[in-house]
């Protein structure tokens, strides 16, 4: 067998692996040196209720405006999500490479809300997007020798939720006598 021809093969097999490779990155917000709980709007962490998601949005650091969502975890505990979780794999994404991230929580409102972004529209409670961060430590690859570790979400910040204001009662009612008022004048007017 010819020498160059083994390695041309050899060559292009490894460089085949590697570009099918897949970063690993850890979706949680709490441990290995990180803590950065999502609060309420009185600064607390907030409550992990059952409907609550969190998603984890990535786009490259050349476009930052092209976010795909890769994963969608629940609270595990008041203010923190993704504790005790397998790694995510970033399929698109080779091991090493920088990330913009960014980590946005939702309610399902008992499952009528598939997403965050159907949930935005609707304006449902709590509804939130992290400030968007660029992830300090390299993507880990398990398959590397040795196994490269999957980094925690370095550089995420804790983020507070703002409930959506609710129009008060007496200013609903306010309006809609005004509105009545005038349709009377109105027809007064005209008769």
């Amino acid at each position: 067998m010819n020498f160059r021809y083994l390695l041309v093969t050899a060559t292009l097999v490894v460089a085949c692996s590697s570009c099918l490779a897949q970063g690993t990155i850890k979706f949680t917000n709490i441990g290995d040196g990180l803590n950065a709980p999502i609060l309420d709007a009185d600064g607390l962490p907030i409550a992990a209720l059952p409907d609550y998601r969190v998603t984890l949005y990535v786009g490259s650091i050349s476009d930052v405006h092209s976010l795909a969502p890769v994963a969608t975890t629940f609270l595990t505990s008041p203010g923190y999500f993704g504790q005790g979780q397998t790694d995510v794999v970033l399929p698109s994404f080779p091991p090493g490479s920088a990330l913009f991230l960014q980590v946005r929580l939702w309610n399902t409102d008992g499952g009528a809300f598939g997403n965050f972004e159907i949930a935005s529209e609707h304006g449902v409670w709590p509804q939130a997007g992290s400030a968007p961060f660029v992830l300090q430590a390299k993507l880990g690859d398990p398959n590397a020798q040795p196994p490269i570790p999957a980094p925690p979400l370095y550089g995420l910040q804790s983020f507070a939720v703002t409930p959506i204001p609710e129009p008060a009662a007496t200013w609903l009612l306010a309006l809609g006598l005004a509105g009545l008022l005038g349709v009377s004048a109105t027809k007064r007017c005209q008769a």
